[in-house]
């Protein structure tokens, strides 16, 4: 397989503004691109018929970036040259 067209999920990094960067890293799973929203109830004064739920916090999981390969790494493209000259 080739390991580029297994690498589906980039990370992207913004240096400067400038895209796209010499760093990309392209990975074959990325996993816990999730969040969570903590609310508070709290009754409504006067009339205790409604309800509103109030945002507390946000919780964030783990990015977990799996198999990661460096895209336009110069130790990537010597190897690349070395191998295709073996």
């Amino acid at each position: 397989m080739d390991l580029v067209l297994g690498s589906r999920f980039a990370a992207v990094f913004f240096v400067g503004g400038i895209l796209p960067n010499p760093l990309d890293i392209r990975f074959q799973r990325v996993s816990g691109l999730s969040a969570t929203i903590e609310t508070t109830t709290v009754g409504e004064g006067g009339q205790n018929l409604y309800t509103h739920r109030l945002p507390r916090r946000v919780g964030y999981n783990n990015l977990v970036l799996e198999r990661g390969f460096v895209i336009g790494s110069p130790l990537n493209i010597e190897f690349n040259i070395a191998m295709s000259l073996f």
